[in-house]
């Protein structure tokens, strides 16, 4: 797997890990529509609501990308929230999970 940049010169591993960076960035990005920063502006979680097709194409597309960067050993610095990693994982959901992505209502039931 290599990447080059037009009218840019790189060598080794820099290039490749700065696509994966403008990426996720891309995905993660207000304008995307995806994602959003839980609260405490810690992590992103996926934007509440319908998802049209193609936001679910994104979605899985941006997921794809992470576990390519994953097998490569590439960090990607994104740090997504604990109900969406325990859903990657099709791991239990617990309550305290419900903190990260509305701390009023966790503290209020």
């Amino acid at each position: 797997f290599g990447v080059t940049f037009e009218d840019e010169v790189g060598i080794g591993t820099g290039p490749v890990r700065e696509f994966f960076q403008l990426a996720a960035q891309a995905y993660l990005s207000p304008e995307a529509g995806l994602f959003v920063l839980t609260p405490d502006g810690s992590a992103y979680h996926p934007l509440g609501g319908v998802h049209t097709q193609l936001q679910k194409g994104h979605m899985e597309a941006f997921g794809r990308l992470l576990g390519l960067a994953l097998r490569r050993g590439v960090l990607v610095g994104v740090h997504l929230s604990r109900v969406l990693i325990r859903g990657a994982l099709d791991a239990p959901l617990c309550f305290d999970d419900l903190q990260d992505v509305d701390p009023d209502l966790h503290r209020n039931l």
